[in-house]
């Protein structure tokens, strides 16, 4: 699994799992660093869009794929330090990103739920 992941896909799992969240969204028009990443690992099925707003897209990770990012949680993790030796910094990046745009409360998987 891992050995066909990008590094920015990495970067996004290591968010969603540090962040405890299964949602990422992502502003049309926005060439970034995790864009393509995004569309990429929807492609691959990781995730799957929301309806769209006019900002741009909210993904979702499925429950299944969820269960298997989980497992392989420490290689994931692992990887992307090595891969990003400023991870903390990309990490406040997307914090950032994702609460300019609304979804910085999206963190609690369990919450995301119950909503």
């Amino acid at each position: 699994m891992l050995d066909t992941l990008s590094s920015q896909e990495l970067l996004i799992f290591t968010y969603c799992l540090l962040k405890n969240r299964i949602t990422f969204f992502v502003k049309y028009g926005e060439q970034n660093l995790f864009w393509d990443a995004v569309n990429t690992l929807e492609i691959k099925g990781y995730f799957k869009p929301l309806p769209i707003n006019s900002l741009g897209c909210p993904y979702f990770i499925t429950e299944e794929k969820w269960t298997l990012i989980e497992e392989f949680r420490e290689d994931i993790l692992a990887r992307t330090k090595v891969a990003f030796p400023d991870l903390e910094n990309k990490l406040e990046f997307f914090d950032s990103y994702q609460g300019s745009l609304g979804y910085g409360d999206y963190r609690n998987r369990q919450e995301d739920h119950q909503q």
